[in-house]
């Protein structure tokens, strides 16, 4: 099987990659935002996403091999504040629901607090030989991207309450940090889609470096 690979500078305007409307935001913050998506047709979904993810990884690397690899996974919704919800976390709890999640000392998790409520976010480092393990999370979680980024540590300001997963109402956020050079990838397709892959946002320059 062959991966497909299509690609637009700009989200805003129709597209085969992901329309974005300009909803609310100026011109210029919509053409910041570039996007890719790299897929397969075939209704295997776990072993497309592993083949993409891989061949995408490789690509990167060559590219740009300076680059820091990512995973940020949180709660799309807000969470009661139980005794539970506290002792269990955020990868304890994937755990618990049979996902698993790379064994690395290199993550981190931590929680938002507001009106008896609670929202648990974290990351986790990737190198080469754990890329491929968080495609499970990719699947699974709503709010769940991997990331490639020029820093060796994601920025403080990137952590924020009100990430959801849900690519309109995360726009804002994703433009925030997609214009500090942070690319961005998306599972995407349902569990009877005949087209599987990712969806890869970034910066004009990145997206046309990046899909050829």
């Amino acid at each position: 099987m062959t991966i497909k690979v299509n690609y637009s500078l700009n989200l805003s305007i129709d597209n085969d990659v992901y329309n974005f409307k300009k909803d609310r935001l100026p011109s210029r913050a919509n053409e910041a935002l570039a996007g890719m998506c790299r897929y397969m047709i075939g209704t295997s979904r776990y072993q497309i996403l592993l083949t993409v993810l891989n061949d995408f990884y490789n690509h990167v690397s060559k590219k740009f091999p300076e680059q820091h690899w990512f995973l940020f996974v949180g709660n799309s919704v807000w969470q009661p504040d139980t005794k539970i919800i506290r002792h269990y976390k955020l990868w304890n709890l994937l755990e618990l629901q049979g996902i698993k999640v790379p064994d690395t000392k290199e993550k981190e998790e931590f929680f938002y607090e507001a009106n008896n409520k609670l929202k648990y976010m974290g990351f986790i480092k990737l190198y080469e030989n754990s890329i491929l393990l968080v495609a499970d999370i990719l699947m699974q979680e709503k709010l769940s991207y991997l990331l490639v980024s020029p820093y060796a540590e994601l920025p403080k300001d990137f952590f924020n309450k009100d990430w959801t997963g849900n690519l309109s109402e995360d726009k804002p956020l994703l433009i925030k940090n997609i214009k500090n050079g942070i690319v961005f990838i998306k599972n995407f397709g349902e569990f009877d889609d005949v087209e599987n892959g990712i969806i890869v946002f970034g910066r004009p320059d990145l997206i046309a470096a990046l899909h050829i």
